[in-house]
């Protein structure tokens, strides 16, 4: 709640939300386990108990997780966006529908030899690019 309140002070020119979101949750992780350092009952006195805690924490880490899929997917999308026609329908034929080299050469008017390092370096600059990290998350 305390992030959502403190929205308007996410800048996206320091970095995506999703960072700012889980540094925010980091330190208020942090402060709770503080605060338990110095009084192990308190933030159950609070609540009138543990029996809460447990669904406010799975409501967080829901809204966390579908969050981060939410951005994950824009960022997928918008660097396939980014692909030339070509690359794009070769990530298509190899990498979605896993057609052989020969099968996307084929469909793409091209040397099997040619989807080969097309396929290569492809696969190599979407490895290295950091907006796609957030896919394998």
């Amino acid at each position: 709640m305390r992030a959502c309140v403190r929205a308007a002070d996410f800048d996206p020119a320091k970095g995506i939300f999703r960072q700012w979101l889980l540094g925010f949750a980091n330190r208020v992780w942090l402060e709770t386990l503080r605060e338990l350092g110095r009084d192990p009952l308190g933030p159950r006195r609070r609540l009138g108990g543990d029996s809460r805690l447990p669904a406010v924490a799975d409501t967080v880490t829901t809204i966390s997780r579908r969050i981060a899929k939410d951005e994950a997917a824009l960022a997928c999308r918008a660097r396939i966006d980014a692909l030339d026609d070509d690359d794009r329908r070769l990530l298509v034929a190899v990498g979605l529908e896993g057609l052989a080299h020969v099968e996307a050469a084929s469909l793409l008017g091209i040397t099997e030899e040619t989807s080969r390092k097309r396929w290569q370096r492809l696969r190599e600059s979407l490895r290295g690019d950091p907006l796609l990290r957030l896919c394998h998350d």
